[in-house]
C-alpha cells in the first residue's frame, strides 16, 4: 500500500512545474499539510539528488520502483523521496 501511495504521490509531484526544490515541498505538504523548514527541504532535495544517480548509474531500475516501464530517473527518485517522506513518524503517527 504505502508503495502504491509512493508511485502516485510521485507521479504528482513530477507534474509540479518547477525545480526540485518545489516538487519536494509538495511531497512534504501534501504528507504532513504543513511547509518544509529549509533542513528539511535541504536534505530532501539531496535525497533525490543523490537517488537519481542511482538510477542513471543504472544502480536501481527506475521501472521496478516506479511500477512503470517507461519510467525515468526522476520518476524513480520522486518515488523514493515520496517512500522516506511517507514513513516519517510525523506522518505515521498522530499525536
Amino acid at each position: 500500500m504505502f508503495q502504491e501511495m509512493a508511485r502516485a504521490l510521485a507521479r504528482k509531484a513530477v507534474s509540479v512545474k518547477g525545480a526540485a526544490k518545489l516538487r519536494a515541498e509538495y511531497i512534504f505538504r501534501r504528507c504532513l499539510t504543513r511547509p518544509p523548514s529549509q533542513i528539511e527541504l535541504k536534505a530532501l532535495v539531496g535525497f533525490f539528488d543523490q537517488q537519481r544517480k542511482r538510477f542513471e548509474s543504472g544502480q536501481l531500475k527506475a521501472a521496478q520502483i516506479a511500477g512503470d516501464k517507461k519510467a525515468s530517473a526522476d520518476q524513480g527518485a520522486w518515488t523514493m523521496v515520496a517512500r522516506v517522506v511517507l514513513n516519517l513518524d510525523e506522518m505515521i503517527t498522530r499525536q
